[in-house]
């Protein structure tokens, strides 16, 4: 069980859902974990293997903070990464059993790369979702704030004063909803597509009136 990427699931959970709901699952995966690696004696719980399985999909979500871009996963996981290790040596040391020291690094392994697959997976397995469930995460609101999506190069191309206020118009957004607990990267995004609308006539709106005549004159 020290090796099962277990975390996936909460981090993709946490990104598509919200945490409260992820940190429930994690609850009910260790639960089903102490069940499924029980050493098959009927009615027997492997209380080991539920502590580490909570630990590690509580450490991913923990430090899944600031979802920036996708490096954030990668902090998520080594962050689980370490956790990981803790709990293995915790359990190692509470042992009444004896452990050679190629054991003890066989089972850091173990905790590693479940951290690592986990992670992997996550950022694998993230764009299938988005795309199926139609979810909007905070990778995906990401993406859509890229200069070069093909929108927003066509706002700042054809309607460059539209373009600079929605560039103002997002700084405030996001400001405000961070300020009162919102979501400031949705609101960031919504606001830099808010105006597209008038790339159909640019020179009608006042911003993009430069060193030429009003139309509506």
């Amino acid at each position: 069980f020290f090796v099962v990427p277990v975390a996936t699931g909460a981090l993709l959970v946490k990104l598509l859902i919200h945490e409260r709901f992820a940190i429930g699952l994690s609850a009910l995966y260790a639960i089903l974990g102490s069940v499924i690696f029980n050493g098959e004696i009927p009615g027997a719980l492997n209380v080991e293997a539920g502590i580490y399985l909570v630990f590690s999909q509580v450490a991913a979500i923990v430090f899944l903070r600031n979802v920036k871009d996708r490096l954030a996963i990668v902090h998520s996981g080594i962050g689980m990464m370490i956790v990981n290790v803790i709990s293995v040596l915790l359990f190692v040391f509470l042992s009444f059993e004896k452990y050679a020291m190629s054991e003890v690094f066989i089972l850091l392994g173990f905790g590693i790369a479940a951290a690592f697959f986990s992670a992997v997976l996550t950022m694998g397995l993230l764009p299938f979702f988005e795309t199926s469930l139609g979810i909007l995460s905070d990778i995906k609101l990401l993406s859509l704030s890229n200069p070069n999506q093909p929108l927003l190069r066509k706002l700042l191309i054809e309607a460059p004063g539209t373009y600079h206020h929605s560039i103002m118009v997002a700084n405030l957004s996001e400001t405000a909803c961070e300020a009162i607990g919102a979501n400031g990267l949705l609101a960031r995004v919504g606001a830099y597509y808010h105006d597209l609308g008038k790339t159909v006539r640019p020179h009608y709106f006042i911003e993009n009136q430069m060193s030429i005549k009003n139309p509506h004159d």
